[in-house]
């Protein structure tokens, strides 16, 4: 599935931080005097940090230490407008109750917590760990944070999957040609489709709208070959190398880019998915590969989902 940057609507993830302590380690002053050379991040530096690798994102609240039970307050009185939790240091049953999504960083050398790894398991909950000092190489820091943000884009993406709607461009069923296998079906195929289907619209709010084939080849053939010649143009200039292809074949994936971004505007969808073209069951052995639209959705996606689903390019 590809999801095209700005073509959904602008509503950002509100992600809340939660510090529950200073983050300062047992016997912080001490350690200032003995191992100056080493620094003890605060927490509005390491709110900083995380906030430059997620750009896009909203962060409601500051770094300040806040208290178990305001916390769990405060984020109960805005639960209808946040879409995940930051939260530093162990999180209490009270938090996790709250029923957000939610990424844990524990703070290793900051005291002496004996939560076990597997606390979370069955709640919504990813971890991540942060020591208080920080790491003499700054690279090894950077992919600490780095690690952080990736949680939070897992949440990033739960949000905007919501209220989603996807054109599915198929001749087959809307699941696809290439699943569900018979393997995964229990009953039949149409009630498997059927539960699949229930179960994302009630999940996330996610609706599917499907399109034939033919409707996405007729738009591309009537398409302005200009812009398509300038994103194919784009698309070599930026290129490390062009092989097992030629220009002519990427000017016909620019203009099958430029239809499907004319079907989602056309359907008001703010993703699209397609069948594997040149599959010979489908007939479309002519058809250009989905593979350099897809990479361009994906570029400048606002979901870092890449490529997924059933037989889905």
């Amino acid at each position: 599935m590809a999801v095209e940057k700005g073509v959904r609507t602008n509503k950002k993830t509100r992600m809340y931080p939660i510090f529950l302590s200073s983050g300062h380690p047992v016997g912080f002053e001490a350690y200032r005097n003995y191992h100056p050379d080493v620094k003890v991040m605060e927490n509005q530096e390491i709110l900083e940090r995380v906030k430059d690798e997620c750009k896009g994102l909203e962060f409601v609240g500051g770094a300040e230490p806040v208290k178990v039970e305001e916390a769990v307050s405060s984020v109960r009185a805005q639960k209808g407008n946040l879409d995940g939790l930051l939260v530093f240091g162990p999180p209490p049953d009270e938090l996790m109750s709250v029923g957000l999504p939610m990424v844990a960083v524990e703070r290793p050398l900051e005291g002496c917590t004996t939560v076990p790894f597997h606390a979370y398991k069955e709640n919504r909950v990813v971890t991540s760990y942060l020591p208080a000092h920080c790491d003499k190489d700054p690279n090894v820091y950077s992919l600490r944070i780095a690690d952080i943000a990736g949680k939070i884009k897992l949440i990033d993406t739960i949000s905007r999957m919501k209220a989603l709607s996807v054109l599915v461009v198929t001749d087959k069923p809307i699941l696809g040609y290439f699943e569900p296998m018979d393997l995964q079906i229990e009953t039949s195929r149409e009630e498997y489709e059927e539960v699949y289907l229930r179960n994302l619209r009630e999940t996330f709010g996610t609706e599917f709208i499907t399109v034939p084939q033919k409707e996405l080849f007729e738009t591309m053939k009537a398409a302005d070959e200009e812009p398509a010649k300038q994103v194919a143009q784009k698309w070599i200039e930026e290129a490390i190398a062009l092989r097992g292809t030629n220009e002519a074949e990427v000017l016909k994936s620019a203009k099958l880019y430029l239809a499907m971004k004319e079907l989602m505007e056309r359907y008001s969808c703010g993703a699209i998915t397609t069948e594997g073209f040149g599959w010979p069951p489908l007939g479309y052995d002519a058809a250009p590969s989905a593979g350099l639209p897809i990479s361009q959705f994906c570029t400048g996606a606002m979901l870092s989902t890449g490529i997924m689903g059933h037989g889905i390019q």
